[in-house]
């Protein structure tokens, strides 16, 4: 019996996904999770936060670019059916402490 969350599995839930809502931003949000995977070398099952943390620090995206990511990546975890979310870039986190910081001024 092969692995529920071998990398086979994930393709066929993610092409399941696509049987509803916007078909083009499901497309481009497999596309990047298929892409993440790649870049894993890793059966979907072996990875986690450390992975997306590298996966982040590797490549030097946009702001906008990062959170379209970790979105892709938080629907790989649902799949997966992992019990918390994935780690925030980096990016996204210095975001979220620059606009607290200008709310309290």
């Amino acid at each position: 019996m092969k692995n529920k969350n071998s990398e086979q599995s994930v393709r066929l839930k993610l092409a399941n996904r696509k049987k509803k809502g916007g078909k083009q931003s499901m497309e481009n949000q497999n596309r990047k999770i298929v892409k993440f995977m790649r870049y894993c070398k890793r059966p979907p099952a072996q990875i986690g936060k450390k992975q997306v943390l590298k996966f982040f620090s590797d490549h030097d995206y946009s702001l906008r670019t990062e959170i379209d990511y970790y979105y892709a990546i938080k629907a790989l975890w649902e799949v997966l059916e992992r019990p918390c979310a994935p780690p925030k870039p980096p990016k996204m986190r210095e975001a979220r402490k620059a606009k607290i910081n200008e709310s309290q001024l």
